[in-house]
């Protein structure tokens, strides 16, 4: 069967595990089976690794967009109550967390 050879051995054919086992070192594909599942567990290990980068950006946006709500939020407080200190959304607090998003969004992309 799957070119290995019967085996007559009754005390291995009466223990599955046992028998599963002289199957295994029979068969001619074990080595490729290997092979094989070496390759899936590297595949997965990076994977994981990129899905990691990925999570670490879109948490690192989701900080940057609630900074830019902030600011903009301060910044309509203090036109409401006619404060003196008026910012745009120029300000630079505003485009450094635009830049960081920019470049988390590249990452994100490249991953």
């Amino acid at each position: 069967i799957c070119g290995v050879p019967r085996c007559t051995d009754e005390q291995i054919l009466r223990n599955p595990p046992r028998a599963f086992e002289w199957f295994r070192a029979k068969y001619p594909g074990e080595r490729s089976i290997e092979e094989n599942k070496a390759l899936l567990q590297r595949r997965i290990i990076s994977a994981k690794a990129t899905g990691d980068i990925v999570k670490e950006c879109r948490e690192n946006i989701t900080v940057q967009k609630n900074q830019i709500e902030k600011f903009r939020r301060d910044t309509a407080i203090d036109q409401i109550s006619g404060s003196n200190k008026i910012e745009e959304d120029t300000s630079p607090g505003v485009e450094e967390c635009f830049e960081i998003i920019e470049e988390n969004k590249k990452q994100y992309k490249g991953a």
